[in-house]
């Protein structure tokens, strides 16, 4: 063999080449080997052509690993050194080898059943996940065109249905239109500079005094407005032509219609309600002064009509506001008996506890939920299809509409779990089951009295949905906009105990009156002053109630439902109310035993004394005490 022939036969290849052509499993052993040259073995095997383009041909159609194919070369080569030896020649051989892209597809098949078990078993794996993620994404793809297409089709207009009291008043009956021109007749509120608001006779009052005696015709017209059955604002997506002098900074345009559902109307009366009631109590203190008892019965009855009106449109809002105007005059009538006793005739305190016994019908006091469930109801319908029989799935536009309404996920994200939320959520009519069962168990549990509630069970269930993914995702809209039930319905039996305190108040000046001292226990009030002695709202026994230097006291066991004796709190509330499990938890946490939990009694008579009056000194700007800052028309 010459030297040139030596050369073509064994092509001399670097360091570097003969690198990048050495198995792994070589180099992890210190050998550079590059035994992965397949042109090597042709050039040493010196096989005539056509046979190496045959051999490069069958090899680079088996579509194998870089070893498995040196292999097929190897085995070729041999095949056909074989047949050359034997005397055939190269191209009888290539002849006889037959078609070469099935040659290489057999060969290819049987090197790859030659693999472990365990590497066809991962390729295998890896083929059936890739199925599986080609349906899923066929699948997705489905659900998308079908979420992304879908569109609400809202068939209810319910703003009628919140409204119908007011629209079916006639005018006469109506009393917003008295509020509207009592609010634009107003002066603005007069500005103080102490820490709290002046009462008759301290310095300061006669700011208030003045200002009271400047809106004698407002307060005459609010009078007359509290006395009239219906309140008469009928609630929309934008402000009356009429009150928009009150409103100013309320932008006028209606909201556009796809966005017009029944959790975005306006009730900006509601801000106006409790300054105009805290107006007409320092009314009611002026005439107590003055020795005006017709007055200041007016007053304390208008307080209390106020509440009422507030509570005639059936949402939440509205009717804790009602209840904390009813609580400020019920506040206001203890004031006045304590500290004016003989101000009202027995007659004006019997009328004076007919109308509190009346407020919103008697009773114990409830939270309506018929507002929610509109509110509810209407934006389902909004946000989710409609197959003619009250079911459907959500769009993408619904949404979109509560990721406005409480989500923080980027818009991309929105859209990317929409379909899946569509499919595999709640329906519509699935939710809205769900919601109105949630609402029954609120009911049930608010007609058990306080005492008798543990942690309400809406909460539980709730809390259970927020805490599963997979509930939340199922009932989103329901996690999202559920409205917190349990302190609402707590308020309303506090503000029942307000009531009835100061009912058993006015039987026991009654008493004083009729027999000359106080009674020796609230038994003695009933029947006579009082139907029967009300219960305890923490405890369910009878209030409690003593006479101390010459003083009555009555009080509830409070938070703690431990009985004080009618010792306040030293520092904290003891009107929160707490489950019995919740205040039992707090006994027992170490370095925790009733820290949050007030130490005494809720006393609801007397009144608390009330601190002097700090000068807030230079450098403190006046503020308004009322905060009817427009200028009168």
């Amino acid at each position: 063999m010459t030297a040139a022939t030596a050369a073509v036969r064994s092509p001399r290849r670097s360091t570097l080449a003969r690198l990048c052509r050495t198995p792994l499993r070589d180099l992890v052993r210190g050998q550079v080997t590059g035994r992965l040259d397949r042109e090597a073995l042709l050039a040493e095997a010196s096989l005539p052509e056509p046979l190496p383009q045959l051999v490069r041909q069958v090899v680079r159609r088996t579509w194998l690993f870089r070893l498995e194919k040196v292999a097929v070369a190897e085995e070729l080569i041999a095949h056909f050194l074989d047949g050359l030896d034997a005397g055939r020649s190269a191209q009888e051989l290539a002849a006889s080898f037959g078609d070469r892209i099935q040659a290489a597809r057999l060969i290819g098949r049987g090197k790859r059943r030659n693999r472990p078990l365990a590497y066809r078993a991962a390729v295998r794996s890896v083929q059936a996940a890739g199925g599986l993620l080609g349906l899923v994404v066929l699948l997705y793809g489905f659900a998308a065109l079908r979420f992304f297409l879908a569109t609400p089709n809202p068939a209810h207009d319910y703003l009628p249905d919140i409204n119908a009291a007011a629209l079916a008043a006639p005018d006469e009956a109506r009393a917003w239109p008295d509020y509207r021109a009592a609010l634009l007749a107003l002066e603005p509120s007069p500005k103080i500079t102490t820490n709290r608001k002046p009462r008759p006779g301290e310095p300061g009052w006669e700011l208030i005094e003045g200002y009271l005696d400047r809106n004698r015709d407002v307060l005459a017209r609010l009078r007359a407005a509290a006395a009239k059955p219906v309140f008469g604002y009928a609630v929309g997506f934008q402000i009356a032509p009429e009150d928009r002098a009150l409103w100013p900074g309320i932008d006028p345009d209606p909201q556009p219609p796809e966005d017009q559902h029944l959790f975005t109307i306006l009730l900006p009366y509601l801000a106006e309600i409790r300054p105009l009631a805290f107006l007409v109590l320092d009314d009611a203190r002026q005439a107590a002064a003055a020795g005006d008892a017709e007055r200041a019965l007016e007053d304390l009855v208008t307080v209390i009509g106020f509440g009422g009106h507030m509570r005639q449109t059936e949402f939440i809002i509205n009717d804790l506001v009602g209840m904390a105007v009813f609580a400020a005059g019920l506040e206001g009538v203890k004031e006045l008996l304590h500290d004016y006793p003989d101000l009202l005739s027995d007659a004006q305190l019997a009328a004076l506890a007919h109308g509190i016994s009346a407020f919103s019908g008697g009773g114990t006091l409830r939270i309506s939920l018929a507002g929610e469930r509109m509110g509810f109801a209407d934006f389902l319908q909004r946000a989710y299809t409609d197959n003619g029989a009250g079911d459907g799935r959500l769009t993408w536009y619904g949404l979109r509409l509560m990721h406005l309404l409480g989500q923080e996920s980027p818009d991309m994200m929105v859209a990317a779990v929409g379909p899946a939320l569509s499919s595999l959520g709640a329906s519509r009519a699935e939710l809205m089951e769900k919601f109105d069962a949630l609402l029954t168990k609120m009911y049930d549990d608010a007609d058990q009295p306080l005492w008798k509630r543990g942690v309400p069970p809406v909460d539980r269930e709730v809390a259970r949905m927020k805490c599963s993914p997979l509930q939340s995702a199922r009932y989103l809209p329901i996690v999202l906009l559920m409205p917190a039930l349990s302190k609402p319905m707590v308020k309303a039996e506090v503000t029942t105990q307000l009531r009835d305190a100061a009912l058993v108040v006015i039987a026991l000046n009654l008493h004083k009156r009729r027999f000359g001292d106080w009674p020796s226990d609230l038994g003695e009030l009933a029947p006579q002053f009082l139907p029967a002695v009300p219960p305890d709202r923490f405890d369910g026994q009878p209030l409690r109630y003593l006479v101390r230097e010459g003083e009555p006291i009555l009080y509830s066991v409070g938070t703690d439902r431990d009985d004080d004796g009618g010792r306040r709190p030293l520092g904290g509330s003891a009107m929160q109310w707490l489950p019995r499990e919740d205040l039992d938890r707090a006994a027992v946490v170490p370095g925790q035993a009733r820290r949050h939990v007030a130490d005494g009694d809720w006393v609801l008579w007397p009144p608390r004394a009330v601190e002097p009056m700090e000068e807030l000194g230079p450098g403190h700007d006046p503020y308004p005490i009322y905060g009817f800052n427009r200028e009168p028309s």
